[in-house]
């Protein structure tokens, strides 16, 4: 019997229609293109280090490290008023687990 969430979504079901469907599926394969093409160029050299001018170090565990992105990118809203983007995070090391262990179980 595997693990369940620990917490109910207090959310509805969300209805999307086909094109919100297919827009969303292709945001989400070049979300994680982007993601794959950043790590590879990021592990390129064989040797990789965290430029700490952009990523602030957070905390690490187990050989695992967090640092938070410094500066995150300002763009303009639909409104015309500034918007700052939540901060990326990077993770160095390696974590054993799956995507579940990741996303409801405590972090470091």
């Amino acid at each position: 019997m595997g693990k369940e969430r620990f917490i109910p979504s207090p959310f509805g079901e969300l209805i999307l229609s086909d094109a919100d469907k297919v827009a969303l599926k292709d945001f989400a394969y070049s979300f994680f293109e982007e993601q794959v093409a950043k790590y590879e160029e990021f592990i390129a050299d064989g040797c990789p280090k965290v430029n700490e001018q952009v990523w602030k170090y957070m905390k690490s565990k187990e050989g695992t490290r967090v640092y938070v992105e410094r500066n995150p990118i300002v763009r303009e809203a639909q409104m015309g008023s500034k918007a700052t983007d939540y901060p990326a995070l990077l993770m160095t090391g390696t974590t054993w687990g799956t995507v579940d262990d990741c996303m409801f179980e405590p972090t470091i």
